[in-house]
């Protein structure tokens, strides 16, 4: 099973309730980020350039579609949601995740604050 798919951060390390919890928070989250995404992709389609080459529509930082794409997100990227977590118990994650990355990347599901000594 791969967990943040994206990344495979969590790859066939993860089982029972804290692999319940890290699938069930990623399904809501990536709900919650569906309509922005669409509209995202939209606006992207609508003012990007394609590259005939990779096949792909984007827009250069600093272009006057960029400017134009800013503000035409301006109102989604201001709206906030509350998602409701599912909560992980901190000693329960010892038994599951061996690095200090995988720690700090499901942080925010924890029930205790995670020290990040990445900071300074």
């Amino acid at each position: 099973m791969c967990v943040f798919s994206e990344s495979c951060l969590f790859e066939d390390k993860v089982s029972g309730k804290i692999g319940y919890a890290i699938s069930y928070n990623l399904r809501k989250i990536t709900e919650e980020l569906r309509e922005y995404e669409k509209v995202r992709d939209e606006t992207i389609n609508k003012l990007g350039i394609m590259n005939e080459e990779t096949q792909s529509i984007s827009i250069e930082t600093g272009s006057d579609a960029y400017k134009d794409y800013l503000k035409e997100m301006e109102p989604y990227d201001s709206v906030e949601h509350e998602i409701n977590i599912l909560k992980i118990k901190l000693e329960d994650l010892y038994e599951s995740i061996s690095t200090g990355k995988e720690m700090l990347t499901i942080s925010f599901m924890t029930d205790e604050e995670v020290i990040d000594n990445q900071e300074g």
